[in-house]
């Protein structure tokens, strides 16, 4: 019989408790994990808490991303045949890029010559942005699918 789904408790995270999160923290005997007790794995500590999503980022697009984003999110929705909104997707690509956060690091390391134009030249932008996907598409190979937490 499949053990039921427990739920998880939703709290609220300061920033330091954000960045901590996943950080193992050191015992008085510089020993990873807390004092006087085994550290808790990371699955278990996922399933103890889930941080709210109250942070906000926006950002502008044209009229043919728009359309093309909205039907690759519906294509994908009826691909899996379960409601998928533009934010789980988005969700999913902060996972990640913060899953190649070093990749991307070193990528970037390497890249020579790219500077930001002028927002009033928006072919600029646009050339300006493929070159960061070319640099992101490269880290997102190179460091292979999230590890499940």
């Amino acid at each position: 019989m499949e053990e039921p789904l427990r739920s998880a408790k939703v709290v609220e995270l300061s920033r330091a408790d954000a960045v901590s999160i996943g950080a193992p923290s050191k015992g008085r005997d510089g020993q990873s994990g807390r004092v006087g007790s085994e550290p808790m794995p990371a699955r278990a500590m996922a399933q103890e808490l889930v941080e709210k999503l109250d942070q906000e980022k926006r950002m502008l697009l044209t009229r043919a991303e728009n359309f093309a984003l909205e039907r690759l999110v519906g294509t994908l929705a009826s691909r899996l045949n379960t409601q998928v909104k533009l934010s789980h997707v988005l969700r999913s690509l902060v996972t990640l890029l913060l899953n190649a956060e070093a990749a991307l690091d070193r990528r970037a390391g390497e890249t020579i010559g790219l500077s930001r134009p002028a927002n009033a030249d928006f072919k600029s932008i646009q050339k300006f942005e493929r070159e960061i996907a070319k640099v992101i598409a490269g880290a997102l190979r190179d460091a292979g699918p999230p590890r499940e937490t």
